[in-house]
């Protein structure tokens, strides 16, 4: 008798077996959509492996497969291959990340060609902005080191995105599709906008924003494509299209933290997750960025990626003010949050029909502030709880000129542009850097780069900051991002942090504190018993809003231990961990 494995898109410890008749097992393959039956109900699953029973007697407990869904496209072995490395790196169920990878009760089906097929036009004609001669070298040299499986590392603040034009119109010159992952939706609209006006009906927009029956239909319609195409997407792209057809993947802004699911599992990277596929793919992965990640600089020093930085010395650097807040409130030179330098600053930028650009992370407070203070100006709060359509409409309003002064959290800086730029603030700045959070000096100034670099004129830059004397102000002010760089890769090296170790949080929720602190204790002090030692914590996580108290542990995993002997044993201790009714244990691999 023929058994099949069943893998289903729930949270199953892995897949299911059934019996399979002789026709169906003539029929049937890895990937093949069937339905069967759990428990009273019938489910949609993919067929993850076939065998021969060695062992009948457990035969007749088995139940059989329902139908075979011959209709529907079947996933690839090369996409399942995928999904077992995302279960067993990121330490989740296979079933879980079959579910993130396929939009539940809409699968895609076999059709006619379809009738939105791209017109065969002339793409040699497509009008592109002339590149610098700086741009021109980065561009012949991206074009002669993508090769399969290879990472190179574009690094530039402001120079990205005319080269991206050339890339993919070569590209679809060529024949080749492109996936283009972008951190943000908002970005990627941006993005998609220019890319329609450039390629038209040959570029797509794929993201979460849309429903499930247009992803599905995108889906369906990029599967049917046989012209090359582009896509813009955010990290799920990854997971959801089949990255079979496609012959380049771009990752901008590689070191951006919304590149990381931390709800539901799989709790991936996609900037990691796209290497990973590269090489399976054998694709060539292009990353991106203003300001790289510790984790790609050190990539790059041990030679596992390639870097080319365009040359940006025509650039006029910003001049930067550092406020020394400590001081001038003794001077009584502070005007709750906003020092005298400042404000003066900002009046007379209004004076000149300038705007202005403010980084807080207590934005309700400071426009309030700033009302009383310049009550003629017209201020408007930009944070992360806006909607995409409340972000696009503020950000509109901002450009037309009807905002003389915008507040708000990191969102700002993310991706976007400014043209009428004379001053920007950063409030509060030694507050990003005393997070609880190892990478809060590399998130400080990924940011401020970022804020200082996004305008088309240089602007007056002040940061306000109680402590003026902080190396890491010394290096900012300077542009001295190589020793910043070395700095920290030293600091994490001696207290044992990625890139040289990589870490495992263990997040134990529960409503009861007391709970969650004790249930931390007694798992660290059963998991020392299986060796597992390197272990930091418990300590408690910040979760504004959140119902649940959360307590963390790390494990630190040193890069010459069997990472995967170590994970198994943690995965089974976790799974079988007794934890009080209530309370939840969440798995976070890289939890960047």
């Amino acid at each position: 008798m023929m058994v099949a494995e069943i893998l289903f898109p729930m949270a199953l410890p892995g897949t299911l077996s059934y019996r399979i008749s002789e026709k169906e097992g003539a029929t049937l393959s890895v990937g093949t959509f069937v339905r069967a039956p759990v428990g009273n109900r019938t489910y949609l699953g993919i067929v993850h492996a076939i065998h021969a029973s060695c062992d009948t007697s457990h035969l007749p407990n088995l139940k059989f497969i329902t139908s075979v869904e011959s209709h529907l496209i079947p996933v690839s072995p090369k996409r399942i291959e995928l999904w077992n490395w995302i279960s067993e790196y990121y330490m989740c169920c296979l079933g879980e990340v079959m579910k993130a990878a396929t939009i539940t009760g809409l699968p895609i089906r076999h059709t006619p060609a379809s009738e939105k097929q791209v017109a065969d036009c002339d793409l040699s004609h497509i009008a592109l902005s002339t590149l610098s001669p700086q741009q021109s070298e980065a561009f012949q040299q991206i074009q002669e080191c993508l090769v399969p499986s290879r990472v190179v590392l574009l690094q530039s603040v402001r120079k990205k995105t005319e080269i991206y034009h050339h890339l993919l119109k070569q590209a679809l010159i060529s024949g080749k599709s492109v996936l283009f992952l972008l951190p943000e939706i908002g970005v990627s609209e941006q993005f998609y906008q220019q890319l329609k006006s450039l390629f038209g009906a040959r570029a797509y927009l794929f993201h979460s924003g849309l429903t499930s029956v247009q992803r599905r239909n995108m889906l369906q319609e990029m599967a049917q494509q046989t012209e090359p195409i582009i896509v813009t997407g955010l990290r799920s792209s990854l997971l959801l299209i089949d990255l079979e057809k496609f012959d380049l993947i771009i990752v901008d802004e590689e070191q951006d933290v919304s590149y990381k699911q931390t709800d539901p599992a799989p709790r991936f990277h996609a900037r990691d997750l796209a290497v990973v596929a590269g090489h399976l793919y054998r694709i060539p992965i292009l990353l991106g960025t203003s300001c790289a990640s510790l984790e790609s600089e050190y990539n790059i020093r041990t030679g596992k990626y390639l870097r080319i930085k365009i040359d940006e010395s025509d650039i006029v650097t910003p001049h930067t003010e550092v406020i020394d807040t400590s001081r001038l409130y003794k001077k009584k030179q502070m005007e709750g949050m906003i020092s005298h330098p400042l404000l003066q600053a900002l009046t007379q930028n209004l004076t000149q029909q300038k705007q202005a650009l403010l980084f807080c992370r207590r934005c309700a407070l400071l426009q309030e502030q700033l009302q009383s203070l310049i009550p003629f100006a017209r201020i408007a709060r930009l944070d992360e709880d806006h909607t995409p359509a409340a972000l696009r409409s503020l950000l509109q309003k901002f450009a037309q000129k009807e905002i003389d002064l915008l507040i708000g959290t990191q969102t700002i800086h993310k991706g976007l542009s400014f043209n009428n730029i004379g001053v920007v603030g950063i409030l509060e700045a030694d507050k990003q850097l005393s997070r609880h959070d190892f990478r809060a000096h590399e998130r400080a100034y990924q940011i401020f780069i970022m804020l200082s670099h996004r305008m088309e004129s240089p602007p007056l830059i002040f940061l306000q900051t109680a402590q003026a004397d902080h190396a890491f102000f010394s290096h900012f002010t300077h542009g001295d991002n190589e020793n910043f760089i070395l700095e920290q890769l030293q600091e994490r090296k001696e207290f044992g942090y990625p890139p040289f170790t990589r870490i495992i949080a263990l997040r134990f929720k529960h409503r009861a504190p007391q709970i969650s602190l004790e249930a931390a204790q007694q798992c660290a002090n059963e998991l020392t018993k299986t060796g597992i030692t390197h272990i930091s914590g418990p300590f408690s996580a910040y979760t504004p809003n959140a119902k649940l108290h959360t307590q963390l542990l790390w494990i630190h995993l040193p890069r010459h231990l069997d990472g995967n002997a170590l994970k198994k044993r943690l995965y089974e201790k976790i799974t079988t961990y007794s934890f009080p009714k209530g309370g939840v244990i969440q798995i976070d691999v890289d939890p960047y």
